[in-house]
């Protein structure tokens, strides 16, 4: 799995885990099959202080990747942007964020 979190002065993190629970901070990555296919993309093209658009192009590189490569025809991709706002978004047909910040329930709205 990939978990993505905003911490207050440290900033945004990434984390990588496999099935075993072993974790480590990564600047990039990807899971399953889908990281035979896309670590060597990622290790080539990820930079560190890449622009927002910058990664929307690159994570549009790796899904034609796979859509190369994978034998399994995926479809219905959803990229989201972590940082201090929040959780937003990304809708790949008009190229638009979502205008609304995703808010985490509270706790009430789980009874």
């Amino acid at each position: 799995g990939i978990n993505a979190e905003y911490m207050g002065k440290e900033g945004p993190q990434l984390f990588w885990f496999d099935y075993l629970g072993t974790m480590a901070e990564v600047d990039k990555g990807a899971h399953g099959y889908a990281a035979y296919f896309l670590n060597g993309l990622l290790d080539n093209q990820w930079k560190p202080n890449m622009s927002i658009e910058d990664g929307v192009t690159l994570v549009g590189k790796c899904i034609q990747e796979l859509k190369t490569r994978f034998l399994i025809n995926m479809c219905g991709y959803t990229l989201k942007i972590v940082d201090a706002e929040g959780v937003r978004l990304y809708n790949f047909d008009d190229k638009t964020w979502t205008a609304e910040k995703y808010q985490k329930p509270s706790a009430a709205s789980w009874m």
